[in-house]
């Protein structure tokens, strides 16, 4: 087994953390200074780690992120992805005009999208939407109890719900503390069950306090609470699905999409 503490591995973890911070939803003060740190820590020790390999543009386009950040705020909304993506299908298109070749991408593009968003009956598609919600129609409701729900109208067991680009499934975890306090015995929340109450999407989920961050795994050690809550999803701070890893007899997590996790100063 490799040595977690090894110089190489400790500057890889630090990238990792480099991502987290710029993938991140939120930003603050301290998103940025932990996040020059992190990028001025990882480019020093790279060099001396490695002195025969070359820096890279995209290591030094590294250096502008906090700026950018500061100025137009968290980097993923921003970001040149999605963009991106679309290059291989327009590559992928036939062409028979080539005289206005950017109509003629711009007009087949157009003719994709309105092919995924509209089904074969002109209704909308679930292709093409960040609002899933898949029913389990084997699970009868009647065996749950929904003292804290009290639903007026219907009730539904959902095998997973797709929203806002995350797909949330039993199994997953949720942030339920905004802090992440080691103290605090719900700060983490693994999904038993999703429901639909009365049109609002609800989380059953197991609480899991912290047991300790590890740096060297740059994930969290989280242990069973055996207690259960229902959540309701826009009530969520952090409306993103987490997922964690049996190691050992233990948990680990590796939380994604935060701008500073167990700081001191958060």
């Amino acid at each position: 087994m490799f040595n977690t503490f090894d110089e190489n591995w400790l500057n890889f973890i630090n990238l990792n953390q480099i991502l987290n911070l710029v993938f991140s939803f939120f930003y603050d003060k301290i998103t940025i200074r932990d996040l020059n740190h992190k990028i001025t820590d990882y480019l020093e020790k790279f060099h001396s780690l490695y002195p025969s390999a070359n820096i890279t543009p995209k290591m030094h386009y590294l250096t502008h992120l906090t700026s950018q950040m500061k100025n137009f705020g968290p980097l993923r909304q921003h970001a040149c992805f999605r963009c991106e993506s679309k290059n291989g299908l327009i590559k992928s298109l036939d062409y028979k005009n080539f005289i206005n070749i950017c109509y003629s991408a711009a007009e087949k593009h157009q003719f994709w999208m309105a092919s995924v968003e509209l089904d074969q009956k002109t209704k909308k598609s679930l292709k093409y939407t960040d609002d899933i919600c898949k029913i389990d129609s084997k699970t009868n409701v009647e065996s749950f109890f929904f003292d804290d729900l009290k639903p007026k109208s219907y009730l539904s067991v959902c095998k997973y719900l797709k929203k806002d680009g995350f797909q949330f499934v039993p199994g997953g975890c949720l942030i339920l503390d905004f802090t992440l306090n080691k103290n605090e015995l719900d700060s983490i929340g693994m999904i038993n069950k999703i429901f639909v109450v009365d049109g609002n999407y609800v989380f059953y989920v197991q609480l899991y306090s912290i047991r300790k961050f590890h740096e060297n795994l740059n994930c969290l050690e989280i242990d069973s609470e055996l207690k259960y809550k229902y959540v309701y999803y826009e009530n969520l701070y952090f409306k993103q699905i987490q997922f964690c890893k049996k190691f050992s007899d233990s948990l680990f997590l590796q939380v994604r999409y935060l701008h500073h996790l167990l700081s001191n100063d958060s």
